[in-house]
């Protein structure tokens, strides 16, 4: 028997692995194609010769299939999902490095023109290339490390997870609205009448209060709006019909917007702030109405939903 075929065979579905993997799946596979190729010489009755081996592995399927059944382990510099985030890095990095030759040759032949002002541009333009490089090289890390520690050991989990942030009933989606509308009515109560903000984008920019002591008349609805937020996400763990909770979430969205309506009419924001920066507040409160109004449409979607898989689905009375 040629085992020039194994051989071949191995060293294309292990050739993209490490030296470590690369020995156990080579044993691995000699040992499965040996047993198959004896098991099926025996059945019929022949010896173990090439033709016996090469059906036993092309009944295998090709090495390509074969190696993706063995995952290999992510390398810092491997994963083809983060090849185009190098390939930027490496160009920003290259962006960086010419600068920086552009400017020595300078320095060498004509020092006179590296003035102050350019020399200031150009300082400006390498620590916006540095600190783009930082900032895709940390998500470069955050990549790497989810995809090579906590994608297959985590996957379910993560799956999980996922699901139950997904799920209007979710303990944990309930949870965390709780929490998160507790903690937000504590900072705006104690807060609001505290907040700086640039009173103006000028040369001589100064901090001024972004609200008014008009925006304390919207403070109580503000906190009858998160209590009974609050109220609405325990009546998901209380009530078997989920389409309730739903359909007062939904009611609870419409009335946020109305009230950022009012807070737009109203405007309780410091007479101070420069008109541009009031127009760009009001231009974010608008913003957020249509978000409201959007959320509101979802959540009417999830409770007919609800309604219709609790009233007619599996399990359902009817």
């Amino acid at each position: 028997m040629n085992e020039k075929i194994i051989d071949d065979y191995v060293n294309e579905v292990t050739k993209e692995m490490g030296a470590k993997q690369r020995d156990e799946v080579a044993r691995e596979l000699r040992t499965h194609i040996l047993d198959g190729a004896d098991a099926l010489a025996a059945e019929r009755g022949t010896i173990v010769d090439d033709a016996i081996v090469g059906e036993v592995i092309a009944n295998m399927g090709p090495a390509r299939k074969v190696a993706a059944l063995y995952p290999t382990p992510a390398t810092f510099l491997g994963m083809k999902e983060l090849k185009g985030m190098w390939d930027a890095i490496k160009a920003l990095g290259g962006i960086v490095l010419a600068f920086l030759l552009v400017a020595g040759v300078l320095w060498v032949v004509a020092p006179d023109v590296l003035n102050n002002e350019m020399i200031q541009v150009i300082k400006g333009i390498i620590g916006a290339l540095a600190l783009a490089i930082a900032v895709i090289a940390v998500i470069f890390a955050a990549m790497y490390f989810y995809e090579s520690r906590l994608k297959v050991p985590y996957e379910a989990r993560l799956q999980r997870l996922e699901k139950s942030l997904n799920d209007a009933g979710s303990p944990l989606k309930i949870g965390i609205t709780v929490a998160g509308t507790i903690i937000w009515l504590a900072l705006l109560n104690i807060f609001w009448a505290k907040v700086p903000f640039l009173a103006s984008f000028g040369d001589d920019p100064q901090f001024v209060l972004l609200l008014s002591p008009d925006f304390g008349g919207f403070v109580p609805v503000i906190n009858l709006i998160g209590v009974v937020t609050i109220a609405v996400q325990l009546l998901y763990l209380a009530l078997r019909q989920k389409w309730i909770p739903s359909l007062l979430e939904a009611a609870l969205a419409v009335v946020s917007a109305l009230l950022f309506v009012w807070i737009l009419a109203a405007f309780p924001f410091n007479p101070e702030l420069s008109g541009g920066i009031q127009s760009g507040i009001k231009v974010v409160v608008a913003i957020v109405i249509v978000l409201n109004l959007f959320d509101a449409a979802k959540k009417l979607w999830q409770t007919g939903q609800l309604f219709l898989h609790q009233q007619f689905g599996p399990g359902s009375a009817a």
